[in-house]
């Protein structure tokens, strides 16, 4: 029986602004997407026929509309596929944690049963059918590190990365649905939508200046225009902070280990800290471990 094994990282957004609701009822953004190495381990193999799910969380085992399944199945109608794939997953990437952990496992499995069948896929149409699945798809499915991306996600321009950086990812007890979180935004243009303590008069970021230095200087100078704490934003926060506290208490905990930028990554409920080495990172994990009942978790790009 053919089978690979492949990793399926995690991500975190350095920058979210939502900009408008679409008619298809997704929501228009720019974002700068950030791989970093916490990642799912999954096993594809090929069986006869159909899709088996297997993996420790009975909650994804019992949904058939989670992101790996449907990624298997999409694969199997659209190239009329003669087997099926047995799929093994070791999730450590937390759910419902804004660090896009079903749509990396989704997008490993749509490159592994590629690699598997020897199924060549433009890139644009790889990238095209990822969407299909899911917003963030495409982004772990185009092979960027990271990547600049507009429309719902799909829309991708690769960043190169000049600097390390450290990140001590921070995830209470609770999940946040992501749908929840888009339709309580009203996003900019949206008149339909009612505002969530937004400040609509903000001035929108010069986000093309933001990708320029984070591609050609150190984020952590202190000297430049925008150092990492300037780059950071994230519009859901507006929704997530003020009905999660618990973010909020994250937050203040990070600010005291001496993060260089603190933020919410996605819609939650994943907080992280920014930091220059990996021993500043673990000071404020070992200053953290006795803080609430949070998981922590120790990452690079």
């Amino acid at each position: 029986m053919k089978s690979t094994i492949v990793k399926a990282p995690a991500k975190v957004n350095l920058y979210l602004d939502v900009i408008n609701k679409r008619g298809d009822g997704y929501h228009n953004i720019e974002t700068i997407y950030e791989k970093i190495d916490l990642c799912d381990w999954i096993k594809v193999s090929v069986m006869p026929r159909g899709v088996k799910l297997l993996c420790e969380n009975n909650a994804l085992l019992n949904n058939v509309n989670n992101t790996v399944y449907r990624a298997a199945k999409l694969l199997c109608e659209r190239y009329n596929l003669r087997c099926g794939f047995k799929i093994e997953l070791d999730k450590r990437i937390p759910i419902a944690s804004g660090l896009g952990g079903g749509s990396s496992d989704a997008a490993a499995v749509l490159l592994s049963i590629c690699n598997l069948l020897n199924i060549k896929i433009e890139k644009q149409a790889l990238l095209k059918l990822a969407a299909e699945i899911g917003a963030d798809v495409p982004f772990f499915a185009s092979g960027y590190n990271r990547a600049f991306a507009t429309g719902i996600g799909e829309k991708l321009s690769p960043l190169k990365q000049n600097q390390n950086m450290y990140f001590l990812l921070v995830v209470p007890d609770i999940k946040i649905s992501t749908k929840s979180v888009y339709a309580s935004l009203r996003a900019r243009n949206d008149v339909d939508y009612i505002p969530v303590n937004l400040n609509l008069t903000k001035k929108r970021r010069d986000v093309s200046m933001l990708c320029h230095n984070l591609e050609n200087l150190s984020p952590f100078s202190r000297g430049q225009v925008y150092n990492i704490k300037d780059i950071l934003f994230n519009k859901l926060e507006e929704v997530v902070l003020p009905s999660y506290p618990v973010l909020h208490d994250i937050k203040k905990a990070l600010k005291k280990t001496g993060a260089e930028g603190i933020i919410v990554s996605g819609s939650g409920s994943a907080v992280y800290g920014v930091f220059q080495s990996r021993k500043g990172a673990m000071r404020a994990e070992s200053k953290l471990m006795k803080k609430g009942n949070w998981q922590l978790f120790l990452a690079r790009n």
